[in-house]
């Protein structure tokens, strides 16, 4: 009988973001028996997982906020091993531009443009 598969673990960083960014985020997963599954809840409006298989999680970030998503791998092994992970993310509003003079003059001041 062989031994068993190491321990299953899912494990990442915490991060930020602005509304518009589009970072990507993979987590780390070792241990179990290849090939894994991983599934999420409560990620930020407009991230989705697009790889099941790695976890990579992508999409424009679209609403500021603070954000707990719970990531879940399983693996293919048998007993089927399954390990939980959660990540925090902090969403801040996108930076606005500023106007700046388009001109200036002593006698009518600054003319604005955006």
């Amino acid at each position: 009988m062989p031994p068993p598969a190491p321990t299953l673990s899912i494990s990442g960083a915490n991060g930020s973001a602005a509304v518009g960014d589009t970072l990507s985020f993979t987590p780390t997963i070792s241990g179990g028996t290849a090939p894994y599954t991983v599934t999420a809840t409560g990620l930020p409006p407009g991230r989705a997982i697009n790889n099941a298989a790695t976890g990579l999680t992508t999409g424009a970030y679209t609403t500021a906020g603070t954000y707990s998503a719970i990531y879940t791998v399983r693996d293919s092994g048998s007993p089927q091993q399954t390990a939980i992970f959660s990540r925090t993310v902090t969403v801040t509003a996108a930076a606005s531009a500023r106007p700046r003079p388009a001109s200036c003059s002593p006698r009518r001041g600054c003319a604005f443009q955006s």
